[in-house]
């Protein structure tokens, strides 16, 4: 980890619960990050964003928008429509 990296992560590091190989192994998960585009609670005008600075950090990850008009309920409501999306990322792990 570069120093600016340990003092961002400072305080995950300190925990006996993570420490250094716990935080470097969750800098290697794989991130799948499904959003809906009628969800009020986490904007979809910010994902981009949100995808970009973890990309920037390293994180493997995959980012859909999903066409629903069920909002934050869409992963429940809405299953069957990104339950293709799941399988095809769970496959690539």
């Amino acid at each position: 980890m570069t120093p600016e990296m340990v003092e961002r992560y400072s305080r995950h590091l300190i925990m006996p619960e993570v420490g250094m190989e716990g935080q470097l192994k969750l800098k290697q998960a794989k991130v799948l990050y499904v959003n809906s585009k009628t969800d009020k609670l986490f904007d979809i005008a910010l994902c981009p964003a949100y995808v970009s600075d973890m990309r920037k950090a390293g994180v493997d990850i995959t980012y859909v928008e999903l066409p629903s008009d069920k909002g934050h309920m869409a992963s429940h409501q809405d299953a069957e429509m990104w339950a293709p999306i799941l399988k095809a990322f769970i496959e690539k792990l």
